[in-house]
Parts: structure tokens; C-alpha cells; sequence
């Protein structure tokens, strides 16, 4: 009997064997034989439309940054500083610089800030043109900025002239001169437009050239004006003077004394050490 059992666990044995040696030799063969997952058959491109263009690896983005402006100033137009009307009509301009290889790039923000404060007061007014002086050493145009003010004036002339005079540059809507013409494309009282300015002349450092604007507007070697039409006070027109804007420095502010709250700690220990020895006292003669 024992004999039989060992006999039926070797024949067991084999069997198991002969199994997995089959199951081992028939797994390759499966594995050959069954297609690999992702070798399915891809369509062949198409080709583009006709006018079409196929992107390419290479990077064609534009590595070009725009010049990074630096607000150097604000000048205001205002009838305190002088006009020939003294309709109440006023501007802010800030002038802001950057550097663009060997010239000077400068943005002229201007705002109509006619708000019935000033002069007779005017509550609606158009700004029309502005003049103002430059460097002897640059030269300028204008450069697309979508401004209605698209007209370039050199040498502006501004009568009475014992108020005004001649100016560098002036810029302005569309007109027939600079003084006279329509208020068409104007800025109106709190609307704000852009001018674009290309200063040029040999190698430029924005650093010099915001140096030399500073310095011309601050001593008063430099002068702005600004023209203003549709006015509803005075004569219905106005052309005013403008200084620049220092920002004044904020006060200080008032620090206490340090002996005075050290005076107080003082004479509250004091009391409080005298009530102390007053109680202590007491209480012995109790």
C-alpha cells in the first residue's frame, strides 16, 4: 500500500511537471504570435490644404521686449501759472522715457482736467494742441501711438508772445496751424490720450536725456503751453501756461519725547512702592 501511494505522488509529480513545461514552451509562442499593443497600422499624413503652412520645430516667437517706460515727470496747465483767458481750462502731462538702442523713446500722457476749480470756472473745455521745448541736441518725430493728435509742429509760435512765444515742438489734431482750426478729435474735460516721441541724435542714455528734460522744465529754461477750444467760459478759447510738478517729501511724523512716558513709569513705581510700605506698616501696628 505504501508503495502504491508513492508510486501515485511521483506519477502526480510528473504530471504537474509535464503541465508546466507545457504552459512554459506554449507562452512564448502565444506571445510571438499575438501582434504588439500600439503596432496598429497609422493612416499615412495627409497632406496640408492648398495656402496652408506646416509649423516647424524651430522657434519663430518674437524674443523682441518692449521698452520698459520710467514716468520722469509731470508738468500741469493750469491759468494760476498764466492764460489769456483765464477760462478755468487745465491739462496734466507726465512724461515718461525709455531707451531704444541708441535713441530715446518718450510717451507724452495727457489729460483734460478742466473741473470748474479754476480761473472763471470752466466745467467742459477741449485740449487741442500742447507746445513745449526740447534738448538743442535732439532731433524728433512722432511714432504711431492711435493718438488723434497726429500733427508734429517744430518752432511754435504763440501770441502775445511776451506771454509765450516760440516753443521746440508742438502737437496737435489735425488743423490748419497750430493756434487756429477746428476742436475736432480734441480731447474733452477727463479724457486722456498717449503721443509717442523718437528722440535721436549720435549715442542717447535715457539717464541724460530725462536729466536734461528735468533740468530745462525745473530751473524754467524750459516753457509748455496748451490750447484749448470750446470753452463754456470767457470767449469760448483759451491758451494756458504750465510749470512742473515736484512731488513734495512726506512730513515727518511727531515721535513723544522717550523721558516723558519714562518719567511716568517712574512715578507710578514710586507711588505704587509708597502704598506698599504704607500697608506693611498698618498691619505691623495691627
Amino acid at each position: 500500500m505504501k508503495c502504491s501511494l508513492n508510486t501515485f505522488s511521483a506519477k502526480r509529480s510528473l504530471g504537474i511537471l509535464c503541465i508546466g513545461t507545457m504552459f512554459c514552451l506554449a507562452a512564448p509562442l502565444a506571445a510571438h504570435a499575438k501582434p504588439k499593443a500600439g503596432n496598429t497600422t497609422t493612416p499615412a499624413p495627409t497632406a496640408p490644404p492648398s495656402g496652408s503652412t506646416t509649423p516647424s520645430n524651430t522657434s519663430t516667437a518674437n524674443t523682441s521686449t518692449a521698452p520698459t517706460f520710467q514716468s520722469a515727470f509731470s508738468l500741469l496747465l493750469s491759468p494760476q501759472y498764466g492764460s489769456t483767458e483765464n477760462t478755468g481750462a487745465s491739462a496734466k502731462l507726465n512724461f515718461s522715457f525709455a531707451q531704444q538702442g541708441d535713441n530715446v523713446l518718450l510717451n507724452l500722457d495727457m489729460t483734460n482736467t478742466t473741473n470748474g476749480k479754476l480761473g472763471l470756472g470752466a466745467t467742459a473745455s477741449t485740449l487741442v494742441g500742447v507746445a513745449f521745448d526740447m534738448p538743442s541736441f535732439l532731433n524728433f518725430s512722432l511714432t504711431p501711438s492711435g493718438s488723434n493728435f497726429t500733427q508734429l509742429w517744430k518752432n511754435v509760435n504763440l501770441s502775445p508772445t511776451n506771454q509765450f512765444g516760440t516753443y521746440t515742438a508742438g502737437i496737435s489734431t489735425p488743423r490748419n496751424s497750430f493756434e487756429g482750426g477746428n476742436a475736432n478729435g480734441g480731447l474733452k474735460a477727463g479724457e486722456s490720450t498717449t503721443v509717442s516721441f523718437l528722440l535721436s541724435g549720435g549715442k542717447l542714455n535715457v539717464n541724460d536725456v530725462r536729466n536734461s528734460f528735468l533740468t530745462g522744465f525745473s530751473s524754467g529754461g524750459f516753457k509748455v503751453a496748451g490750447r484749448f477750444q470750446q470753452v463754456n467760459a470767457g470767449g469760448g478759447s483759451d491758451k494756458v501756461v504750465g510749470k512742473i510738478q515736484i512731488a513734495e517729501p512726506p512730513k515727518p511724523r511727531k515721535v513723544p519725547e522717550p523721558g516723558l512716558g519714562l518719567g511716568l513709569v517712574v512715578m507710578g513705581g514710586g507711588m505704587l512702592y509708597r502704598n506698599v510700605r504704607n500697608v506693611r506698616r498698618r498691619t505691623s501696628v495691627i
